[in-house]
């Protein structure tokens, strides 16, 4: 028999759609090694995930080249997010080409652009500029990518199990490293400081990943439960594990913000679960009630046990001392400047350069250890100014609200399908139902907390400035764009 003929447009759209199948895997895997590799602190790991960025973009638009279809990212967040990386670019490159002036009086760029737009327009370090729109480019692409995995069935449960994977797997390695060591403690690049928790050095981005994730996780768990699928108790671990971590850490701000995310949380889903009792009339189990008991009070212990106080005392007696806490300090000299940054800001990733060439000999100590602000806000008024600034919030604030207003929204999901599990691959597909869709109020709930305890612990802390950071928020924030754009959900 002849084999059929198959136009080339079809195999074209095979090729395309394996083509995205790619890249939305290798976007998964990229996603867990964010966060595995270092938390992409390191020069070299950082390096390795701009390229292998790029590479995940360009297999994407390379995929949806050969199917013939447009992303479907929407048109607002490509529109602020193409804003954002056309002012970041033209600040970078206009000061690249006042370097390359300074430099070389003659060359072709003395007269293009003129001298006046390079002196008003360019950043003030174009090579860290350079370095910092390089990771800006790729992050932005990413969380476009992943507007779209978050509307494609199959992927965005693939996506949520990601998310549970990375941190149950950073924080499995930290109680290692807590009870067992080496080979599992890991040290700085000059061997000498071990790291604070599981790959990340620094506590407060420790404190930043968990907060990210832990409120993630509980709505999994409460999704599970009030939709009793099979194994449902499992997803009680995760939510409890993570939460606990926070206070094996000694991050104050971290401490703080998980109390007040468990506050908001148990609050919440106190009146959903009333709300679903009293709309479906179901009756509470005595099961239900004691798997719920049973992780507050693993928390309630660990709380007792684990609270860094010495950190907090510590602090008590520096004010007692000093009268004045350093950082209130430095965050009154980097208020400073942000009227001199104006409306185009000192260039993207300038705050360092910016900040070393005021200090002298007669400033403070403290204001030399300060390569970030410690206040992301701040920091992104230097490096931004106002116009950068407001593109930044004009990306994230929509997202958020929708993000908001999809808590609110009432579960009409129906009730979960009876699985015969006979397989392995029957309990596998049965225990997948306990992964809600990305739509899911309780998934939503959980997603809303973690933007807001990270936007808060912005406000005393650098998260915004750890790359694997900045990527799980901004996949956080592809979820609200998703939603504002649900008509090509597939």
């Amino acid at each position: 028999m002849l084999r059929q003929h198959i136009p080339h447009n079809s195999v074209q759209a095979r090729l395309g759609g394996r083509l995205l199948t790619i890249s939305y895997s290798f976007f998964l895997i990229l996603y867990f090694l964010s966060a595995a590799a270092y938390g992409l602190t390191r020069e070299h790991t950082l390096l390795l995930f701009n390229w292998a960025a790029t590479g995940v973009l360009m297999l994407w638009g390379a995929g949806h080249a050969c199917a013939g279809t447009l992303p479907r990212t929407g048109k607002w967040p490509a529109i602020l997010a193409g804003a954002i990386l056309g002012f970041g670019w033209l600040v970078t490159l206009t000061g690249w080409a006042q370097a390359q002036c300074l430099q070389n009086p003659e060359s072709f760029w003395a007269t293009i652009p003129p001298i006046e737009l390079r002196q008003a327009l360019g950043s003030c370090n174009a090579a860290l500029s350079l370095a910092a729109m390089h990771r800006t480019t790729a992050l932005l692409g990413l969380m476009l990518v992943a507007i779209e995995i978050w509307k494609t069935t199959g992927w965005n449960r693939a996506l949520i199990l990601t998310m549970l994977t990375t941190a149950m797997g950073m924080t499995v390695f930290f109680f290692l490293q807590r009870t067992v060591g080496a080979p599992f403690q890991l040290f700085s690049v000059d061997g000498k400081i071990p790291l604070a928790f599981a790959t990340y050095r620094y506590h407060g981005n420790a404190a930043s990943f968990l907060n990210l994730f832990w409120p993630v996780l509980a709505g999994v768990a409460a999704y599970a439960c009030v939709r009793r699928t099979f194994g449902w108790p499992i997803w009680l671990i995760p939510p409890a594990l993570v939460f606990a971590a926070c206070f094996l850490n000694v991050s104050k701000a971290g401490n703080v913000l998980a109390v007040i995310g468990l506050s908001i949380l148990s609050s919440a889903l106190a009146i959903f679960f009333l709300q679903y009792i009293r709309h479906t009339r179901a009756r509470v189990k005595k099961q239900l009630i004691l798997a719920g008991v049973l992780p507050i009070l693993v928390i309630l212990i660990t709380l007792l046990f684990a609270m860094p106080w010495n950190r907090w005392v510590d602090m008590a007696n520096s004010l007692e001392k000093t009268g004045t806490d350093g950082r209130l300090e430095a965050y009154r000299i980097f208020l400073s400047l942000v009227p001199e940054a104006g409306w185009r800001g000192f260039g993207p990733g300038t705050f360092k350069a910016v900040q070393n060439s005021r200090i002298d000999e007669n400033s403070p100590p403290y204001l030399q250890t300060y390569w970030v602000a410690h206040q992301d806000y701040l920091q992104t008024l230097v490096d931004w100014g106002y116009l950068g600034t407001f593109l930044w919030a004009a990306l994230f604030l929509p997202a958020t609200a929708a993000i908001g207003a999809g808590t609110l929204r009432r579960n009409t999901l129906p009730p979960v399908d009876k699985i015969y599990r006979i397989t392995l691959g029957d309990n596998l597909r049965a225990l997948g139902e306990s992964i809600p869709p990305p739509a899911h109020p309780c998934c939503l709930a959980g997603v809303g907390l973690a933007l807001l305890l990270t936007s808060l612990h912005a406000l005393v802390d650098f998260p915004m400035q750890i790359a694997s950071i900045q990527l799980y928020f901004l996949v956080l924030i592809a979820l609200g764009w998703s939603l504002i754009d649900a008509k090509d959900t597939r």
